[in-house]
C-alpha cells in the first residue's frame, strides 16, 4: 500500500549528491547531480526502466515478461504509482539536458498485504511469490527488530551514460534518502552480477544468497538454465 511517506517540510526536489564523470560522446569531464525526481520527468523515468532494465533484470527477463504486453502495462502502471510517493531518485547532467539515470525506492511495511494474488498476469505474480519466497527466509523485520525499510524496485541508467559510476552514486545516495526519511535499514535484492558487485562497490553488505539452480526447482515457469550467474543476492545497509 502506498503511504505518504514523505516530511511535507521537506523542500522538492532535494539534491543528495553531486559527482564528475565524462561526457556522454566524448572524454570530457561534465558535472552530474542525484536528485529526487520530478514530476515532469515520471514518463521518461518509467521509459527508462521498461527499455533498458526490465529486459536486462534477470527474474522478469526469465518468465519472458516482456513478451506479454498486459504484464507491461501492469509493471508501467505499477512505477506510476511508486514514482508518485516523491522519494525515487535520479541522475541528471547538471544543466538539465539529460536524464542519466533512475532508482525507484520504496518502503517496505511490517504490516503491508500480500500482493503476491493481486497481479492479473501470471508472469507479474509469479515474480512477487518468487521475491516473497526470498523474503520469508531472510526477514528482514525480524533480523533488525524494525517495522519498515527503504528498498530499491527498479533501477536504470542509460546505456550511454554507463561504466561513469552512475549506478553507485544512485545506490549511494539512497542511504541519504534513508536518513531523511528516519529508516535505519535499507534491503533489497540483486540479481545479476553487475548489480552485484555495484551493491558492493557502493558499500553495501550481502546478507543473504540462494542460487537460480534452488529456485528453478520451486519455479519451474522461469527458465534459469542459460543464467551466467549463479545467485540472487540480497545486499543490505544499517543506517
Amino acid at each position: 500500500m502506498l503511504r505518504n511517506i514523505r516530511p511535507e517540510t521537506l523542500k522538492f526536489p532535494q539534491i543528495y549528491s553531486t559527482f564528475r564523470a565524462r561526457d556522454k560522446t566524448s572524454d570530457d569531464v561534465v558535472d552530474y547531480l542525484i536528485q529526487e525526481l520530478p514530476k515532469e520527468y515520471f514518463g521518461q523515468a518509467v521509459n527508462l526502466l521498461l527499455n533498458e532494465y526490465l529486459p536486462e533484470e534477470t527474474l522478469h527477463a526469465c518468465r519472458n515478461l516482456v513478451s506479454n504486453s498486459e504484464a507491461i502495462r501492469e509493471v508501467r502502471d505499477d512505477w506510476q504509482k511508486k514514482l508518485s510517493a516523491n522519494i525515487s531518485i535520479a541522475c541528471f547532467k547538471s544543466d538539465g539536458s539529460d536524464l542519466v539515470g533512475v532508482s525507484i525506492l520504496g518502503i517496505i511495511n511490517k504490516d503491508d498485504d500480500d500482493e503476491s494474488e493481486s497481479w492479473k498476469t501470471e508472469e507479474l505474480s509469479d515474480v512477487v511469490r518468487l521475491l516473497n519466497h526470498i523474503s520469508i527466509q531472510h526477514n528482514v523485520f525480524e533480523l533488525y527488530n524494525i517495522d519498515k525499510f527503504l528498498t530499491i524496485h527498479g533501477l536504470a541508467v542509460s546505456y550511454d551514460y554507463r561504466k561513469r559510476g552512475v549506478a553507485c552514486e544512485l545506490l549511494k545516495a539512497s542511504v541519504d534518502v534513508a536518513k531523511i526519511l528516519n529508516l535505519k535499514i535499507i534491503s533489497s535484492t540483486f540479481t545479476t552480477f553487475g548489480a552485484q558487485k555495484t551493491a558492493e562497490k557502493s558499500g553495501y553488505k550481502e546478507t543473504f544468497s540462494i542460487t537460480f539452480d534452488e529456485l528453478q526447482e520451486n519455479f519451474p515457469s522461469f527458465d534459469f538454465t542459460k543464467l551466467s550467474t549463479e545467485f540472487v543476492k540480497i545486499f543490505d545497509v544499517e543506517i
